[in-house]
């Protein structure tokens, strides 16, 4: 179902579907957890958050490192926890 929903085009269609309410979410996030993260930078981490949450994604852990969806989860957040650290970091240097 997931191969499907990256490669066909009505695939394309449903995952774009929800797109700004995906991006607000992600952005949302961002500014929550790292208040004063500059305006670019926190665009940049929502991205890459949604990238780490996105089909293509689990797609990949799936079929290059051969994870369950659970491993894949975990490996997602624990990502996600290191980039949101790596923002908070990034934010506290730039107030210096």
């Amino acid at each position: 179902m997931i191969h499907e929903l990256l490669v066909a085009p009505e695939g394309r269609t449903a995952r774009l579907a929800h797109n700004d309410q995906r991006r607000r979410s992600a952005e949302t996030l961002v500014r929550n957890e790292v208040p004063g993260l500059d305006r670019r930078s926190a665009r940049q981490v929502a991205a890459a958050l949604q990238l780490l949450t996105s089909a293509s994604a689990w797609q990949t852990l799936r079929d290059v490192w051969e994870m369950d969806g659970g491993e894949a989860a975990d490996a997602a957040t624990m990502a996600i926890d290191l980039i949101i650290d790596g923002a908070r970091g990034r934010a506290d240097a730039r107030r210096s």
